[in-house]
């Protein structure tokens, strides 16, 4: 009897564990993908002699410059005085350490490095608190091979300590390693010819405050030759670049960390890709300079804010970013965990060819051609506040008319499968003069705010999708012209209105819907001239009657009937119609009434 009721215990709490797993499968927001995190496998390793500045503890030599110095051995070398012709030059063992101490130098050589690295385990150059150095080369060298760099090394370099070193650059570059680069708690100023650091296996900054402006690009990491090389790390450090080409660009992958950074290229966004000079950046520059076998990067010349090849991982900082090319731009993945940007750009505000993830931050991108691009965009949180001369957000692929126009500047997509977008959270507001929102594949909004103020030509759409466009959650108000509109597919799980005015209705116009008890369910502003409308929201039910108004003036009430509900002479039924062939849109799935 016992072993019978046991039995039946078991069963009750195996048909409770069946209806909770069924609750949840049934609750479950539909389509909400996780982000696909880029693959960023970045870390430098900082020893304790590479932030090690107290060298008073040790044995060292007293170098006193008068003229060019020749260091052979391992030590700590303590430099004072001026150099008015000449340099130091580091030939030392394989094994050997070096510590060359920055004490209130000067240093200026008319055909060469100021510092030159030849041969060594590791140099460590030590910018003595409360310092101000200097080193200065000349416009031409005597080799047009290596040197090629005011600061240049053939093995690793490591510049630490809390003074400031400041970087006159007339040959090509600023500072150059052949190997790993590290920049630690340093204030550094660099004018270069060319690039400002370049580092080629990876370039390691942390606690640093540098200002760079090149002719090339600012900071750069070049090896293309072995996948696990080739990128940069910045962690906690204050920023000013202003370049005619990248502001920061890695071949692989490119993290960062906390921090501030202003960075401005190619003569800012005013310089777009609309212009006829867009394109041009330190052209002069590139014809006068002879081929640098130090140079292994197989990049096309561009001006982007921040670009890492492979990949870019930003965790947190703050950023303002003027550029002619992208801001942010990567052949790979883009995810930004947190962070506050400031973003004008002459072509794309954020572009990555595969994937972009935002998991949280502040994104303000006050001008663009396109806002956020790529053929998967995953946004599940933050607040992106985006103003766009063409599409805001943009997923490319299939027919996108942006990447196969031939306009300067447009980026070409290796795959030709559309992508997707998936909106889990977040609040959104989008400023487009073409497409507020195309997706050349499959679109799902599953939670968060977005407001699209969209085209005022009927040429162009708020929303803009070429097969499925699905809203499962959150609230969507998107606003425009009436010409090439969509609405939500009927797969969606919350109800839509798609309204469509008798006239065209003036900048600054309130869009308001209330219930059948007069309570306010959604309400906007619009912030150009319209004559559509369309709203997904979970407010609305079924078989329930709403009103909607302008300027508080009654229009229409309207019942809701279906998945999308539409009113007014181009109004729709079923949103998976009314765009155009050529753009990669249907032409069935619904019935348009004129």
């Amino acid at each position: 009897m016992k072993s019978k009721k046991n039995l039946i215990y078991v069963g009750l709490v195996i048909v409770l564990i069946v209806i909770i797993i069924s609750i949840v499968i049934l609750t479950r927001k539909p389509n909400q993908n996780t982000e696909k995190q880029a693959n960023i496998d970045v870390s430098v390793e900082y020893k304790e002699e590479d932030e090690d500045t107290n060298w008073k503890d040790e044995n060292y030599e007293e170098v006193s410059l008068k003229e060019s110095i020749n260091i052979t051995k391992a030590g700590t070398y303590h430099l004072t005085g001026n150099l008015e012709e000449g340099n130091i030059t580091v030939k030392a063992g394989d094994n050997d350490l070096i510590k060359l101490v920055l004490d209130n130098v000067n240093i200026n050589c008319s055909n060469s490095s100021a510092i030159n690295i030849e041969n060594a385990k590791k140099v460590i150059i030590i910018v003595e608190e409360g310092t101000t150095n200097t080193l200065t080369d000349g416009e031409k060298y005597l080799t047009q091979d290596e040197p090629d760099a005011a600061i240049f090394s053939k093995d690793d370099l490591v510049i630490n300590g809390t003074g400031i070193l400041n970087i006159n650059a007339n040959f090509l570059d600023g500072i150059a390693s052949k190997d790993g680069l590290k920049i630690v708690g340093t204030t550094l100023n660099v004018n270069s010819n060319d690039d400002g650091i370049r580092g080629k296996d990876y370039i390691g900054i942390k606690n640093a405050n540098i200002t760079i402006n090149a002719s090339g690009d600012g900071i750069k990491s070049t090896n293309d030759t072995d996948t696990s090389k080739g990128y940069i790390l910045i962690e906690n450090s204050i920023m000013n670049i202003e370049t005619e080409q990248d502001g920061m660009q890695a071949e692989t992958n490119l993290k960062i960390v906390d921090g501030k950074y202003t960075i401005k290229t190619g003569g800012g966004s005013t310089n777009s890709s609309t212009s006829e000079t867009w394109g041009e950046w330190g052209m002069e520059k590139r014809m006068n300079r002879e081929p640098q076998t130090t140079v292994t990067t197989t990049n096309e010349v561009s001006a982007k804010g921040i670009k890492g090849n492979n990949g870019i991982l930003i965790e947190s900082g703050a950023f303002k970013i003027d550029s002619s090319d992208d801001s942010i731009h990567s052949n790979g993945t883009i995810t930004i965990n947190n962070g506050i940007f400031e973003i004008q750009s002459g072509d794309d505000g954020i572009h990555a060819d595969e994937t972009i993830n935002i998991n949280n931050g502040n994104i303000k991108i006050l001008k663009s051609y396109e806002g956020i691009e790529s053929s998967n965009i995953y946004i599940n949180g933050g607040n992106i506040d985006l103003v766009a001369s063409d599409d805001g957000i943009n997923i490319s692929g299939g027919n996108d008319i942006s990447s196969i126009s031939g306009r300067a500047g447009q980026n070409n997509f290796t795959g030709t499968t559309a992508g997707s977008l998936y909106i889990n959270d977040g609040t959104i507001t989008i400023d487009s003069s073409g497409d507020g929102i195309d997706v050349n594949g499959k679109g799902y909004i599953n939670g968060g705010k977005i407001i699209v103020n969209g085209p005022t030509n009927s040429g162009n759409g708020a929303l803009d999708y070429a097969s499925i466009f699905e809203v499962n959650g959150g609230e969507l108000i998107a606003v425009g012209s009436s010409g090439m509109m969509q609405a939500p597919s009927n797969g969606s799980k919350i109800y839509s209105i798609s309204y469509v005015y008798t006239s065209t209705q003036e900048a600054g116009s309130t869009i308001t819907i209330k219930n059948s008890n007069g309570e306010e369910i959604i309400s906007c502003t619009a912030t150009k001239t319209y004559n559509s409308v369309v709203v997904s929201s979970e407010k609305l039910k079924k078989g329930e009657t709403y009103t909607i108004y302008s300027n508080g003036e009654k229009l229409e009430e309207i019942t809701i009937e279906n998945i999308v509900t539409s009113v007014g002479s181009r109004g729709m039924q079923g949103g998976e119609i009314n765009k155009h062939p050529s753009q990669g849109g249907k032409t069935s799935g619904g019935k348009m009434n004129f």
